[in-house]
């Protein structure tokens, strides 16, 4: 064989290497990077080669997460980057609502009830609701199992901690570590409401205490009307302490009208009625404004327990009453979870919002929830 043939048949077997090698790698591509996305559904992939300027260049761990849509009626098909620098985590439906429940540790049952044998129970609440995905970019980015992950043993975030402190691993889906966060985040969303409630039972009793003076002659139907009576005079009793905190900071004129009216209190003269006329009528628009200002129910569960104490409750009174109350009166906590300001919160997280939320409360043991409220 002469050089010229042996060279000949080398370059083309050189040639055919490369082409075989070219349809092999085109091949691999198309199996393992070209993928089809179902209708209406939404892709979540990770990736690890991300665009800087006019280069490519690898991403800092956890890499970057994106989302591919497909919002018609067919099945679109899409490519990520080869094996083991690209994957598709989840795909999700766009239109369906997904049932999410979860529960937490309120307090022990001997708290509600009284009896000392109930203190091996616990109070638990249950949340069912269905979530809707209403932002797909921040629910992929915002709740990434990878990034938690890479929190772990440094410095991690409240959540992260939770998890540690009650052996629970971090989910690898979106939708359980959704629910894992829903559960954290609503425990201190309840805190705060407590703290809340807590603080207008005390005020309410004290006034109710303060009303009461000379009156335990009276039957108690009688003490609550005087109780009433003697709040009339004061029309911004209605409001909860934080709402009244607030309208005397950003008020400053309604503030001088309350003062005035207190020096002038008692004086029978038309410059004291008419200033309570004034006081009255800001302080009832307010409320007709502001709903959740006021609280009837409140109010009358805090009259009746302030004449039921013949001394100022201590806190551990006050903590007892407000998980009596929250007990008798799960709608707060509904409330809590459709609220206006924790739907946008909610939003803002995670791009989600709750629908068709229930609370209901079960038992268990406390052996079982060393963290319940103390």
């Amino acid at each position: 064989m002469s050089w010229k043939t042996f060279l000949s048949n080398f370059g083309n077997w050189i040639i055919g290497f490369l082409v075989f090698s070219i349809l092999v790698t085109l091949l691999s591509f198309i199996l393992f990077c070209h993928h089809s996305l179902p209708p209406h559904s939404v892709g979540i992939v990770r990736e690890v080669w991300t665009k800087e300027g006019t280069l490519f260049g690898p991403s800092s761990f956890p890499f970057r997460v994106r989302i591919v849509t497909n919002d018609t009626d067919h099945s679109r098909s899409f490519f990520i980057q080869p094996p083991p620098f690209g994957m598709v985590e989840e795909v999700i439906s766009m239109n369906t609502t997904f049932p999410i429940t979860f529960t937490f540790p309120l307090w022990r049952k001997d708290k509600i009830t009284g009896n000392p044998n109930d203190g091996s129970l616990v109070y638990l609440g249950r949340v069912e609701s269905d979530v809707q995905i209403t932002d797909f970019k921040k629910f992929a980015r915002n709740l990434d199992p990878q990034a938690f992950k890479q929190t772990i043993g440094l410095n991690p975030p409240p959540f992260v901690a939770s998890l540690e402190k009650s052996g629970k691993t971090i989910p690898e889906k979106r939708l359980d570590l959704l629910q894992e966060m829903l559960r954290f985040d609503f425990s201190r969303e309840i805190l705060t409401k407590l703290g809340q409630i807590s603080q207008s039972i005390d005020f309410k009793i004290y006034l109710v205490q303060k009303a009461r003076t000379g009156k335990d002659t009276f039957s108690l139907s009688e003490q609550k009307i005087q109780i009433w009576k003697y709040l009339e005079n004061y029309p911004w009793y209605k409001l909860e302490p934080q709402e009244i905190g607030k309208i005397f900071q950003e008020n400053n004129q309604i503030l001088s009208k309350i003062t005035e009216y207190l020096q002038k209190e008692g004086a029978s003269d038309q410059t004291a009625k008419a200033l309570k006329a004034e006081v009255r009528e800001y302080f009832s628009q307010y409320i007709e404004k502001n709903p959740e200002s006021y609280s009837q129910e409140l109010w009358e569960y805090s009259i009746e327990k302030g004449l039921s104490l013949s001394h100022p409750p201590s806190p551990d009174e006050i903590r007892t009453l407000t998980y009596a109350y929250v007990h008798d009166h799960l709608s707060i906590l509904e409330k809590l979870l459709q609220s206006e300001n924790y739907q946008k919160a909610l939003l803002e997280r995670y791009g989600i919002t709750l629908q068709k939320t229930k609370v209901e409360i079960t038992e268990d043991l406390f052996s079982r929830y060393p963290d319940t409220l103390p």
